[in-house]
């Protein structure tokens, strides 16, 4: 990849991209940001990394807090399982929506 990036971006110009600090899918979620390109350090217990060769950083949060930082523009991206995005979903669905949707599907 010969892209050039302004590694020196200010902060509101970097992406932020948040993933599980722990958990089934930290390793997957970096393996696949490592092989989008992505070159990064993470120390033990870091609660973010930021991109070497991309204007781009890592926070390690909770999962259940990813949808929130990203709803409230805290980070760009998230990535999380599906579990965590349908108790999301179901979190904000009306009450009547969520009866009516259960009976619908049976």
């Amino acid at each position: 990849m010969n892209a050039n990036f302004d590694l020196n971006a200010k902060p509101d110009m970097r992406l932020k991209i948040a993933i599980q600090k722990s958990g089934r899918l930290t390793d997957s979620s970096l393996d696949l940001l490592s092989r989008c390109g992505l070159k990064f350090s993470r120390g033990k217990d870091q609660l973010m990394c930021y991109g070497e060769n991309m204007p781009l950083d890592v926070l390690f949060v909770r999962d259940d807090d990813i949808p929130d930082l990203v709803q409230e523009d805290v980070c760009d991206l998230g990535l999380v399982g599906l579990n965590v995005v349908e108790e999301k979903r179901l979190a904000f669905q009306p009450a009547a929506s969520r009866r009516c949707s259960r009976r619908c599907s049976c």
